[in-house]
């Protein structure tokens, strides 16, 4: 019972040195910038109390709409000022100015973006939120911030608890997708899933595919089994300290391809990507950056 109480202990409440924490804040934080420039032209038609989405209509209001700062805020500050207003604090958590606040804020943002008008949600503001909800308890601003070039004073590793339950979170997405895609659709046992995702106009990047027809099913059965591999794989392989890095690397390389080969996924994607380099070694990336001389 001892041993099982110090390997949890150990687990959960070890100290741990932020370097890859620091770099997951700068991606993830690119990323949600990267968000902000994309919904800027739709912003005021998703998310203005008059927009596609009237709260002043009985047909339809989603049920949390009011806990939401969306709602709180409409009556005396335009919804195109909490664009900017997320906007800058995307650029501030990037650079690790204010990194606590910045954090809770863009947390409480991203869902009162979800209450506020669900319909238009995609995959990529629910990942952003567990992401910054963990983040929220943990140092992000160790390495690479404004934070610690203004505060000279040596802070304590932080625990680690907030990034293993972040790691858990996306060990349980590679699951539980992988096991809904072999359960819903045949297609992903015969290899055609691939193919059938990116002929369609909505989701292929690239019109020559639809023209290549049933030339490309050969390729299309080894992305469809490559996709089911790394999904139902990655957290095992994730698990062994001698596969670790072989597993992190196959999980960018599968994100990268589809963000090369379809649309509409490309935050999603980055989100992921960026929470993959928190199952990085800190050893590892110390080296890595010392290597590329960004950090000594």
């Amino acid at each position: 019972m001892k041993t099982l109480f110090k390997i949890w202990n150990n687990f959960f409440f070890s100290k741990f040195d932020p370097v890859s924490a620091s770099i997951f804040r700068i991606l993830l934080g690119i990323t949600i910038s990267l968000m902000f420039i994309a919904e800027f032209p739709d912003w005021e038609r998703f998310y203005s109390s008059d927009g596609v989405l009237s709260l002043n209509e009985e047909l339809y209001k989603p049920p949390f709409y009011k806990q939401s700062i969306f709602f709180l805020f409409e009556k005396f500050l335009p919804v195109r000022y909490l664009w900017y207003l997320g906007f800058i604090f995307s650029i501030t958590f990037t650079i690790g100015l204010f990194t606590k606040f910045s954090t809770i804020f863009l947390y409480v943002f991203f869902i009162s973006k979800t209450h506020f008008n669900p319909l238009v949600g995609a995959g990529y503001d629910h990942l952003i939120v567990v992401l910054l909800f963990y983040s929220c308890f943990t140092s992000l601003n160790y390495y690479l911030s404004f934070d610690n070039i203004l505060n000279k004073k040596r802070k304590e590793f932080p625990l680690v608890w907030p990034i293993r339950l972040i790691q858990i979170s996306i060990m349980l997405i590679y699951i539980t997708t992988g096991l809904y895609k072999i359960v819903s659709d045949p297609a992903w046992l015969n290899g055609e899933a691939a193919y059938w995702t990116i002929v369609q106009n909505i989701w292929g990047r690239s019109n020559i595919f639809p023209l290549l027809g049933y030339k490309i099913l050969f390729f299309s059965k080894i992305a469809t089994y490559f996709t089911l591999l790394v999904e139902l794989l990655f957290p095992v392989f994730v698990c062994i300290p001698a596969t670790r890095l072989f597993a992190i690397l196959t999980a960018i390389f599968f994100h990268l391809m589809l963000i090369i080969f379809m649309n509409y996924v490309d935050f999603f994607q980055l989100s992921m990507i960026a929470a993959l380099l928190l199952f990085v070694p800190d050893y590892k990336m110390k080296y890595w950056l010392a290597r590329a001389r960004i950090l000594k």
